[in-house]
């Protein structure tokens, strides 16, 4: 078996950027599809978030002032403000690959994001600082609409004022900004009544065979609002009129947006195939051969072969091949290949540390030039490397002891009736629970071989346990099965039974079972390999 006294496995990746992880999800009252959930109608929870990795900071002043108009203005009309901890804004201001999800009991939500341009008047020294705050409002997990505001302002940008003249003007505008926003929201809550506000929360996810779909499955009802006509003042820029806001219709039927059931086929293919079976260079750390990886290694190679990858686009690496430099190498040369239409896979198999091996605490595959220093490749450096990656679709399966641990690397940030707060179950949040409120086009999946606090199994000359059911089910499986199906139908019982069955015919075993995790954002659970 493939468990050594400090860490062992075989590993498996795919690549993407960031998701909420699930295991079997446990039926509850709060799943169920037509549970009402009170509203608080005097209490919204309202959050900051990047959507892009460009966006402005959480403390740029556009983004201060503005989140405090926004507070300012929801305080006048009589709204309790809940505002996230510091805890969670420090995991907010890793950008946009976090997570947002929304509990069942969630309430009234405004998740919203803020632009920001300076656009020169020709021949003077006057600019206009504009600010723009896209927001959606959720109803528990039902958007109710999307929301937009606008702030300009004319300020000077001559060499001796400009800095000044400059930050000065952004929060300006974005205090204009959000006395735009606010008034619209405040305006369509109201005209909602309570019965409806419950409704809105009672709308869950799925289609009628009860399918979970991730990302936002209720498409909004509300038309967006632009700000109304206003007064210039003699340093300010009128913002457009536009025509009243239109009425709330009824709220939307449960239902699923079928632009999420399905991606694009990718236009090309992608494969790096990392795995280490000779542990003899590695001096830091008393690590056992496996003979399976050897075998885990041939067997994606074959199937991805079989399944469509090009023979020069899967990068294999082995043994002393298999090294931190190498990967972040390659990963950086995939960087520069690939395009946003495309699809990456990332495989390896090897020992695996827990948390305490690596800096980051998400635990880390053992490579032949481990030396328990800072050059060591961790789970959380492999997800900023793929995060840039252009590829739009990019799927982990790791299949390690604690191997779990990579899965906790999507942070995920919980909107309930509790407040806002950072999900700390390792990861392993329901599904059903999540909404990346402002995702972006990114589709990620990750499937790991065991839980962070349990090891995975080596079995020789058929390879990785996991490695060996994953294998078996892509050779079997036709094209358009997608991951999440696949992960569930066909390999994650199969695992748990199959290592019940090994620890049962060995004695001493106090390993007790094998549980392979599975998790992703945007619409990676719908990747097809």
């Amino acid at each position: 078996m493939r468990v050594a006294t400090l860490f062992s496995a075989a590993w498996l990746l795919m690549t993407a950027s960031f998701a909420a992880t699930a295991e079997e999800p446990t039926t509850t009252a709060a799943n169920t599809p037509h549970a009402a959930t009170a509203i608080a109608t005097d209490r919204i929870s309202i959050l900051y978030r990047r959507d892009t990795d460009q966006s402005a900071v959480r403390l740029d002043p556009a983004v201060q002032a503005a989140t405090a108009a926004i507070e300012r203005e929801f305080l006048r009309a009589k709204y309790h403000v809940v505002q996230p901890s510091a805890d969670v804004y420090r995991v907010l201001d890793q950008g946009p690959t976090v997570i947002v999800t929304f509990a069942p009991d969630a309430g009234l939500s405004l998740v919203f994001s803020i632009y920001q341009n300076m656009r020169p008047t020709p021949g003077t020294d006057i600019a206009i600082a504009e600010v723009d705050i896209d927001a959606r409002v959720f109803v528990g997990r039902s958007v109710l609409s999307v929301e937009h505001g606008r702030g300009q302002v004319q300020t000077r940008i001559d060499p001796s004022l400009r800095e000044y003249a400059t930050r000065r003007g952004y929060e300006v505008a974005a205090q204009k900004a959000a006395a735009t926003l606010v008034p619209q929201i405040v305006q369509n809550l109201a005209g909602l009544t309570t019965e409806q506000l419950t409704a809105y929360a009672a709308v869950q996810s799925g289609s009628a065979t009860g399918e979970k779909v991730g990302g936002d499955n209720v498409q909004s009802t509300a038309p967006t609002n632009t700000p109304p006509t206003a007064s210039p003042a003699p340093s300010q820029v009128a913002p457009t009129p536009t025509a009243a806001p239109s009425p709330i219709p009824a709220p939307p039927s449960a239902t699923v947006d079928q632009s999420l059931l399905a991606l694009q086929p990718p236009q090309d293919r992608w494969a790096i195939i990392a795995g280490v079976s000779d542990y003899s260079s590695v001096r830091s750390v008393k690590a056992s051969n496996l003979e399976g990886v050897k075998v885990d290694v041939a067997n994606m190679r074959d199937v991805l072969l079989r399944r469509g990858f090009s023979r020069d686009h899967i990068r294999v690496m082995q043994d002393a091949d298999a090294t931190s430099r190498n990967l972040r190498g390659e990963l950086k040369r995939l960087a520069g290949v690939t395009r946003p239409g495309d699809l990456v896979v990332l495989f390896s198999s090897a020992h695996g540390g827990n948390k305490n091996f690596s800096a980051s605490g998400f635990g880390m595959p053992i490579l032949s030039d481990f030396s328990h220093s800072n050059d060591d490749l961790d789970f959380w450096e492999l997800q900023s490397l793929t995060r840039n990656l252009p590829a739009k679709q990019v799927v982990w399966i790791i299949d390690t002891c604690h191997a779990g641990g990579a899965t906790t690397m999507l942070p995920t940030v919980v909107m309930s009736s509790n407040g806002i707060s950072l999900d700390r179950t390792n990861g392993r949040p329901d599904v059903d629970t999540i909404r990346a409120s402002m995702a972006s086009d990114h589709h990620f999946a990750v499937m790991t071989a065991a839980r962070a606090d349990e090891s995975s199994l080596d079995l020789g000359p058929r390879g990785g346990l996991f490695t060996l059911h994953f294998v078996d089910s892509l050779t079997k499986e036709r094209n358009g099965t997608t991951l999440e199906t696949l992960f569930r139908d066909q390999v994650v019982d199969q695992v748990i039974r199959h290592s019940q069955e090994l620890c049962n015919r060995s004695p001493g075993c106090n390993a007790q079972q094998q549980t392979p995790v599975f998790g992703y954002s945007g619409s990676g659970n719908k990747i097809q390999l």
